[in-house]
Parts: structure tokens; C-alpha cells; sequence
């Protein structure tokens, strides 16, 4: 197998997967041409039905991704779609692989031979930020329903919970820094997110200023 074989084998795919995803939305191809269009990418309606039907041999990733984002799903979707995981699919090398596998090593879940380990450690410490920042954001939302059922007559003599739910929020911040300089030392500043505007007060109040 040549590299041409693999490069259209996946275009072919691509386009049936946008065909199939194309259905489920009942969108026709010209809808999809046009929604391309408005979105800053002319993808003509007869460039759609070739690369559906196999007739063109590659697809540029900027169309992949302003054709996903008109579709309403992830590129990855149109590309290794989750819900084929046990598809087998062509690699590179001519080898054969699982759907899975391809989609992990594509968003860099799992390392391919030839490969440096740290993408996969990367990604994971970014999702655990993310993840520890929604907890900031569930103990902030907390204290403010708290601060609000406060201002019932009914619950003026009540011992205030608001201070406790914002002590930890703060406590969830501190994982979020020690998380934010795992992820800055090993692969440099620009690595981590900048802080999102809703937690630059609380940021702020351990001495991190959002950049």
C-alpha cells in the first residue's frame, strides 16, 4: 500500500462520515455548501458530494474542521468517529488498527511508535486542570446561592455556610496552581490556559494575576 492508497482510504471515510452525519441532521449537501460559505470557507455543494461519494482524493483539515463546525459535531468525528471504535481502519504504514486506537493516538491519548511520551501526559494534565477548575466554578456558584437564601428574613439568624463554601473554592484553587506549575514546568509557560475571566477574582486572592 502507498501512501496515496492510505491518504485516499481516509478521505473516503471522511466523506462517509460527513455523508452519514449529513443525513442524521437532515441537511442537504447544498445547506452544508452554504453554511461553509457563511462560515468563511467556500466548500462548494459538487466538492462535498465528491469527497461523500470518493471522487476526491484529499481533504484539507480546514475544511474538515469548518465542515464539522456547520455540522454541529467535533472533527475527530468526521475523522475517527467514537462510535465505530471497533472499526478496523488503515494505518500509515499500511497496518491495520482499531478506530480507538487511531482516535487515541490522533488526539494524543496514547503515544505512536516514533513519538515522544509527553503529549499524552500533556493532555492529561490539562484535563485534570480543567477538571479542577470546574470544581472552583461548582463551590463559587454554591456560596452564591448560599449569599442569595441569606437574604430570606426567614434565615437572618441562620450561621452564615458562605464563608465555608468559599474557603473551598479557595482550597480548589490552590490544586489548580499546583497543577498550572506541574504543567508550566514541564512544557514551558505558554502550556497552561490563561485563567478564565469568571475565576480571575478567586485567582487573584491567592496572588495569581491572570495574564
Amino acid at each position: 500500500m502507498t501512501q496515496q492508497d492510505w491518504s485516499r482510504d481516509l478521505t473516503l471515510r471522511i466523506g462517509q462520515n460527513i455523508k452519514k452525519v449529513r443525513g442524521r441532521k437532515k441537511l442537504s449537501a447544498q445547506k452544508l455548501a452554504d453554511g461553509c460559505e457563511a462560515a468563511g470557507m467556500v466548500i462548494p455543494r459538487d466538492v462535498i458530494a465528491n469527497v461523500e461519494n470518493g471522487r476526491r482524493e484529499a481533504i484539507s483539515i480546514a475544511e474538515i474542521i469548518v465542515i464539522a463546525a456547520v455540522l454541529g459535531v467535533s472533527p475527530i468525528t468526521l475523522i475517527y468517529p467514537p462510535d465505530q471504535a471497533s472499526t478496523p481502519v488503515m494505518t500509515p504504514a499500511g497496518d491495520s488498527q482499531l478506530t480507538w486506537e487511531a482516535l487515541k493516538a490522533f488526539t494524543g491519548e496514547s503515544n505512536t511508535p516514533g513519538t515522544e511520551g509527553s503529549d499524552s501526559d500533556l493532555l492529561n494534565s490539562l484535563r485534570t486542570l480543567q477538571s479542577r477548575e470546574d470544581t472552583v466554578r461548582y463551590w463559587l456558584r454554591q456560596e452564591s446561592h448560599q449569599r442569595e437564601a441569606e437574604l430570606d428574613p426567614s434565615e437572618q439568624n441562620a450561621a452564615s455556610l458562605a464563608p465555608e463554601m468559599h474557603d473551598r473554592a479557595l482550597q480548589a484553587v490552590r490544586t489548580c496552581l499546583f497543577t498550572r506549575q506541574s504543567i508550566e514546568l514541564f512544557a514551558g509557560p505558554s502550556a497552561a490556559p490563561p485563567i478564565a475571566t469568571d475565576l480571575a477574582n478567586i485567582y487573584a486572592e491567592l496572588g495569581e494575576v491572570p495574564s
